[in-house]
């Protein structure tokens, strides 16, 4: 990518909770401010220009937030790769130079970081540039140039496809698509981009979370033909639609593991593998749409089947809910399974 006045540009994709790690290679021109930033952060400044990103600075090796700089590290230039740890969890954030964490920083440790961060924010990856500067970005497509620090997951995990996002840049700023295309291994299309089904034995997750809020939408399970494309095949007693964190296991079905809570087409809820007897099933019938009403102030979730609120529950007056959730930021998951199809 390269930007001609200095402008920013935000991943299309953030995290509220759990340990991240990604790496920004400086191809070309000087003025890079590499780092991390809210949704609120202007892109037409430089990263670290307002209260709402902090950066790492490759001219004087400075730290900024809120357009003040801060002695830090060492000055940067073209071929070197600088290293972003996020520790959602404690709302910490490291930079390395060539795997080199900075001002004694060790992310494996949660001591010596950059910048204290907000851990109630959504964070995204940010770049912000000048003079024709260019960076590619790797939030996990191939192999890092340097190890994560134990503990941190590429920034692409659980994600469709991490990348720059052509919606959140600065004016001056172009894109180019054999650049700035990050995807993980295993396809997780998005519920918030379009439908989507798999044959994996896996979850889904959307690129969208909330931390706070009463939150509805709804999920089609549908069937589709079999590999013959004649055959119609009945939705799989495997489906499952719920919700998950980011630090959820992706290579497993949704409730499978701790952080994800599932209604399943045979009737149960699943968290953790262990199912419990729920309400309706739907593994007979296509077209079914299932409701999904989060409370994340009260930490409830409730599931319904066709409009009709299972086993007793009432969102709007906050009972029976399927699940009592922890405090962390959720976003919408599922897994289809066979020739099933699940879109929101």
């Amino acid at each position: 990518m390269g930007v001609a006045e200095h402008n920013g540009v935000r991943s299309n994709f953030n995290k509220a909770s759990g340990k991240w790690y990604w790496e920004i290679t400086i191809d070309s021109g000087t003025t890079h401010f590499v780092g991390i930033a809210t949704s609120s952060a202007g892109l037409d400044s430089f990263a670290g220009g307002d209260e709402h990103a902090y950066s790492y600075h490759d001219f004087d090796g400075k730290k900024y937030t809120n357009g003040a700089g801060i002695a830090f590290g060492d000055t940067y230039a073209v071929g070197d790769i600088i290293g972003v740890a996020l520790d959602m969890d404690y709302g910490r954030v490291w930079f390395s130079k060539n795997g080199v964490w900075q001002d004694s920083g060790l992310p494996t440790t949660n001591t010596n970081p950059a910048f204290l961060i907000p851990n109630v924010e959504w964070f995204y990856a940010i770049w912000s540039g000048y003079d024709s500067g260019e960076v590619t970005a790797n939030f996990g497509a191939s192999s890092f140039a340097y190890d994560p620090p134990v503990g941190f997951t590429s920034f692409g995990s659980g994600s469709m496809s991490i990348r720059w996002d052509e919606d959140n840049t600065g004016g001056s700023i172009g894109l180019d698509s054999t650049k700035m295309q990050a995807s993980t291994d295993l396809p997780v299309p998005s519920c918030a981009d379009a439908e989507y089904y798999t044959a994996v034995d896996g979850a889904t997750i959307a690129n969208v979370s909330k931390l706070t809020g009463k939150w509805y939408w709804e999920v089609s399970v549908t069937i589709q033909n079999s590999s013959d494309g004649m055959t119609p095949v009945v939705p799989s007693a495997d489906i499952r639609v719920g919700v998950m964190t980011s630090a959820g296991n992706i290579e497993v079905p949704c409730g499978d593991d701790s952080q994800g809570y599932a209604y399943c087409a045979d009737g149960k809820i699943r968290n953790s593998g262990v199912a419990q007897d729920y309400g309706d099933a739907f593994d007979t019938a296509s077209g079914v749409k299932i409701g999904i009403a989060i409370d994340l102030d009260n930490h409830k979730v409730w599931f319904s089947k066709n409009g009709v609120w299972q086993n007793g529950g009432d969102p709007e007056a906050g009972t029976n809910p399927a699940y009592t959730l922890p405090a962390a930021a959720f976003s919408p998951a599922g897994s289809p399974a066979g020739v099933s199809q699940v879109s929101c």
